[in-house]
């Protein structure tokens, strides 16, 4: 999930640096990419987070245990996991854009 975070980012440096030049300011643009890797975050934790559930349904089914709870500790746990390495990867994802010249981003594009 971090590489395609950061991939992501990379790819639109040039859309990120137009706006940049047209007014965006730096708190608008941390708080997109932010929002932007907290829906790939989500979309990855609402797909995952079923699919765990049910292979260790299964998983129990098939070793003969009579009784099943949903791993409740292990999804938050994982949760806050996933939350905090989004939070590290939007601040080094903001810190590598902003190092960047804007002016020159938006004409490696053009090239």
């Amino acid at each position: 999930m971090g590489n395609l975070v950061i991939t992501n980012t990379e790819l639109r440096r040039s859309e990120y640096a137009m706006l940049c030049s047209v007014g965006m300011s730096d708190s608008q643009l941390f708080k997109m990419i932010g929002i932007e890797h907290m829906m790939v975050g989500g979309a990855a934790l609402l797909t995952g987070l079923p699919i765990g559930v049910a292979l260790s349904y299964v998983l129990g089914r098939l070793l003969e245990v009579n009784f099943f709870l949903i791993p409740w500790k292990g999804i938050i746990i994982a949760s806050l996991a996933v939350a905090l390495l989004l939070f590290l990867l939007t601040r080094l994802s903001y810190k590598r854009f902003r190092r960047q010249n804007i002016i020159e981003t938006i004409r490696a594009r053009d090239i």
